[in-house]
């Protein structure tokens, strides 16, 4: 193997490594907004019931 293609490898794994950090940031975040919005709604139908 020659060097450019040692290099290509290295420079590929070092984008896919950061590729799947932001992956699982994401995916983190979404999970965290759900629970938010989840919490949001039962507020929501707390607040209705006592208006009833």
């Amino acid at each position: 193997m020659d060097a450019l293609t040692v290099d290509a490898l290295k420079y590929l794994v070092t984008v896919l490594m950061g590729a799947g950090a932001a992956y699982g940031g994401i995916r983190a975040d979404l999970r965290n907004m759900r629970k938010d919005i989840g919490r949001a709604h039962e507020r929501i139908d707390r607040h209705i019931e006592g208006h009833r």
